[in-house]
């Protein structure tokens, strides 16, 4: 798969590092998802009807960015190009579900990855819009250096981070799919090469926490 313009661009030499303020609060999220939502390693698509009533109680606005066409048409246009029918896309009152294997050690073992995008996340966004901090799963309890304490949501970017370093749903799906690509290779090199011990991990990276204010 080759890089678009946007991952290139979002990549540097070395490794950026944040000076964390212990007194703010960290970066992980505020509350466990709600079961039975997209994502979740038990969630059916039959269980829809139980995704609205928790919902409700999130007090959504209906419609939400997740039914708007155009919207949808600029996320996806390049991954559907890119993946074809192995782009999946499960749909419902208030939660996009995309699921994908993608090829991150080679193309006989494909990673399943899933990426959800919430009208109103249950977690903590830390002041970016939903559709700029989407929950993304893969590889669901292997050791790694940057996923989130709570759900192991892969934590793929600092959020404090100005856009340009960061994804946002303007760089559409596919940036985000290439971008999950390569943490997935960053993990496996870490695991590799001694985890918690010794453990180096090759792409940029930003200490957890956020120093004085918070995004």
């Amino acid at each position: 798969m080759s890089s678009s313009p946007a991952r290139r661009s979002r990549r540097g030499a070395g490794t950026r590092s944040a000076p964390v303020d212990k007194k703010t609060r960290p970066m992980s999220p505020k509350a466990p998802l709600p079961a039975l939502r997209p994502g979740h390693p038990d969630y059916r698509p039959a269980d829809w009807r139980t995704l609205f009533q928790l919902n409700r109680q999130f007090g959504v606005p209906d419609p939400w960015y997740g039914l708007c066409p155009a919207w949808r048409i600029h996320l996806e246009s390049a991954a559907r190009r890119e993946f074809g029918h192995r782009l999946q896309v499960v749909e419902g009152p208030y939660a996009l579900e995309y699921r994908v294997p993608l090829d991150v050690v080679g193309p006989t073992n494909l990673i399943d990855a899933s990426v959800v995008f919430y009208a109103k996340p249950s977690y903590d966004t830390y002041d970016l819009p939903a559709q700029d901090y989407p929950r993304i799963w893969a590889q669901r309890g292997l050791p790694s250096k940057h996923r989130m304490p709570v759900d192991d949501a892969l934590c793929l970017y600092y959020p404090d981070d100005p856009p340009q370093h960061r994804w946002t749903a303007d760089k559409g799906l596919l940036d985000l799919l290439d971008l999950i690509v390569d943490h997935l290779g960053y993990e496996a090199h870490w695991r590799a090469t001694g985890g918690d011990g010794d453990g180096i991990w090759l792409g940029d990276e930003a200490e957890h926490g956020f120093a004085g204010e918070a995004a």
